[in-house]
């Protein structure tokens, strides 16, 4: 009994190893990632970059790039000035680097659309960070958002 058992989950996991890797060859975009790794950030960026949509890559750069860049313009003065305080008030431990990140998977990859869930992590100093969901639908024919 045992070894149908292990024979059948054998089976059960190449299936399944084999039909995601058919699926991954066939996807119309691809995951472009950005990060840094500095002493007041650690970054990672991942969104999908499709092929044939310019204009969908230019609002996804947009909605996802902006807002990093933004953020990381300000990162270092803002740790600066709390890894000062930490230490002006007497903390021996390093202050830890701030997090952003950002997941951005496709939804819909379907003939008329293209739909969007981006997920963003953004830890400036504190008990937790903070998590902003947003979502893109692309209509490919008409070649807008909707």
């Amino acid at each position: 009994m045992k070894k149908i058992i292990t024979v059948f989950a054998v089976f059960c996991a190449v299936f399944l190893i084999s039909c995601n890797s058919s699926e991954r060859k066939n996807l119309s975009y691809k995951i472009k990632t950005v990060t840094a790794d500095e002493n007041y950030l650690s970054a990672d960026i991942r969104y999908p970059k499709f092929k044939n949509l310019p204009e969908l890559n230019r609002i996804i750069e947009k909605d996802i790039l902006d807002p990093y860049t933004e953020y990381k313009n300000t990162a270092g003065s803002d740790w600066d000035s709390i890894n000062q305080i930490r230490k002006d008030t007497g903390s021996t431990t390093e202050t830890p680097p701030f997090e952003y990140k950002v997941y951005c998977d496709p939804i819909i990859d379907s003939e008329n659309y293209e739909s969007l869930l981006i997920n963003t992590y953004a830890y400036s100093g504190g008990a937790h960070g903070d998590i902003t969901l947003d979502s893109i639908t692309y209509d490919k024919k008409q070649k807008k958002v909707v």
